[in-house]
């Protein structure tokens, strides 16, 4: 990924696609380096990872109800007609700062767990960038 330091690429997950997931505190950093190289962050979530690359997106849960995914994407998804694309990228870098600041997975996930519990981020660059929009139901 571009922007990314060598030292927080190297205490990445890597996930057999190549995807990369980081610790929480590492993925603030991330989602500051990525902003910070001209890439918006468009969401992201939250990883049980594994040896060899895998990993799963349904975390177990401590009170033992069903599994559950845990990923976010700003709100607005899109970037707006005011926005710059250096606004964009602050603006999706500050929400997912304020969402891992809130993450609640590791106090729902076994202890035993937390440790292997990683954030993905999704990003794009301005030349790549494709609005989510949500699409009408037909009539």
């Amino acid at each position: 990924m571009t922007g990314l330091p060598d030292a927080l690429l190297a205490r990445a997950f890597r996930a057999r696609n190549g995807d990369l997931a980081w610790t929480r505190d590492d993925a603030l950093r991330a989602a500051e380096a990525l902003a910070a190289g001209g890439l918006a962050v468009l969401g992201g979530e939250v990883w049980l990872v594994g040896d060899d690359g895998w990993w799963d997106a349904r975390l177990p849960t401590d009170d033992g109800t069903p599994p559950a995914a845990h990923s976010w994407a700003p709100d607005p998804s899109d970037r707006q007609d005011s926005e710059s694309w250096t606004e964009f990228c602050a603006r999706t870098r500050d929400y997912t700062a304020a969402v891992l600041a809130a993450a609640e997975a590791e106090a729902l996930t076994p202890p035993t767990l937390r440790p292997r519990l990683r954030y993905y981020l999704s990003c794009t660059s301005e030349d790549a960038y494709r609005p989510i929009r949500k699409r009408r139901p037909p009539c």
